[in-house]
């Protein structure tokens, strides 16, 4: 299988353009999705949150594969 990927000078010289773009948007979506619940939680009459009865998952879906396994993408510039 092929995999298409830009150099790293590329990938640099891109991020730099951006000039901050990806990191806005990420903190604006973090906002709006916290928004949302909060939302959310008004329109349902602010119940408390505290009678929720916690729920254990199970460990086996949360714990990732012990398997060694190699990361994929290209390792980030200092």
């Amino acid at each position: 299988m092929l995999i298409l990927t830009y150099s790293d000078a590329y990938a640099k010289a891109y991020h730099e353009a951006l000039n901050g773009m990806v990191e806005i948007r990420m903190r604006k979506a973090i906002y709006r999705i916290g928004s949302l619940w909060y939302s959310a939680w008004i329109e349902a009459g602010q119940p408390d949150l505290r009678k929720l009865k916690n729920k254990d998952s199970e460990p086996e879906s949360i714990i990732p594969s012990q398997s060694p396994q190699i990361p994929m993408g290209r390792e980030e510039w200092p």
